[in-house]
């Protein structure tokens, strides 16, 4: 294995997380966000079309954050998208729920979204015109920078948010949306989205070597990563958009002396040699475990249906070994 890729694995595993990012990002709080007793797949006609273009380009951001600081895991990156709602029958006036646990400092941006399909849209907040721009993730929509906007709405203790779209004809709360960026900027997937080919290839290579056990030929009797398909269905998490299976893989082999992987640690070695030397029940034998754990980017679905997508850490096996 390449010593750069043995070098990230280390600072990986042994890096001091942020222990509130990480615990944001952790399956058990996401179960307290979504709404865990759904029966069946919700349609996807649900979903924004260019929540799925930012779901891809965050993943993109996934692999270029392999190339380049692991530590970006710890600030597990979200996006959130948030549905409009009418304020009033004008097609004109549309309010944002924007929820008490969304931390103020954790925001990087924030967009009002609104399909091109207005031709010559203007938004304002409170009065103040808002500066248009073609979103960068798609032509098809417009983009109106609201970062201020929203920590002001915070700062002022209120849940809602309010625009208004002046000199616009009837528009359909399923046209408008705000979006917003926690440990992240949008100008990072920006980056990502133009090194697409770039960021795939090498992250080809980086999986396949990282998923190596040792650096010779591992004995298939031996502590070794195998492959293990979680379909999402199968566990009833039906909230969850994208993907619907995951390759997570798991941890299975032999840990004693004789073992050709090199994944393991000195105590492990004296605690295999005490055994062999020592028949003592009461000290576990060496088990066959996961030492390193990748990230999974997915996209799904809160309580309020507003669609979310985010890196979550651990999610993936990425390497075994004796401990």
């Amino acid at each position: 294995m390449n010593w750069i890729l043995l070098l990230n694995a280390y600072l990986y595993v042994s890096m001091p997380f942020n222990g509130g990012a990480l615990l944001e990002s952790t399956i058990e709080n996401l179960l307290t966000e979504v709404d865990s007793s759904l029966s069946h797949r919700p349609s996807e006609d649900r979903v924004p079309a260019f929540m799925h273009l930012l779901y891809e380009d965050l993943k993109l951001e996934m692999l270029r954050i392999h190339m380049t600081s692991w530590e970006m895991y710890a600030r597990s990156p979200v996006i959130r998208s948030f549905r409009a709602r009418s304020k009033d029958n004008s097609g004109r006036r549309f309010k944002f729920e924007i929820p008490s646990s969304l931390n103020l400092n954790d925001i990087h941006d924030a967009y009002l979204i609104v399909n091109a399909s207005h031709v010559n849209v203007t938004a304002k907040y409170r009065g103040r015109t808002l500066e248009r721009h073609y979103a960068s993730f798609s032509d098809n929509y417009y983009a109106f920078n609201v970062v201020e906007e929203v920590i002001t709405t915070r700062n002022e203790n209120r849940s809602r948010i309010h625009f208004h779209f002046p000199h616009t004809r009837h528009m359909s709360a399923r046209d408008v949306f705000l979006v917003v960026y926690q440990h992240i900027a949008a100008q990072t997937l920006d980056h990502a989205r133009r090194k697409r080919n770039t960021f795939q290839n090498t992250s080809l290579y980086f999986f396949q070597s990282l998923t190596q056990n040792s650096i010779g030929d591992v004995d298939d009797r031996d502590c070794r990563r195998m492959e293990w398909d979680v379909n999402f269905d199968a566990i009833s998490w039906f909230w969850i958009i994208a993907p619907n299976t995951v390759s997570a893989g798991v941890c299975r082999g032999d840990c004693s002396l004789l073992s050709t992987n090199q994944n393991t640690t000195n105590y492990t070695f004296m605690k295999t040699m005490y055994h062999i030397q020592n028949n003592d029940g009461t000290i576990p034998h060496a088990s066959c475990v996961p030492i390193l754990l990748a990230p999974m980017t997915i996209i799904y679905y809160d309580r309020q249906f507003n669609v979310i997508t985010r890196i979550v850490p651990e999610f993936i096996v990425a390497g075994c070994g004796c401990r």
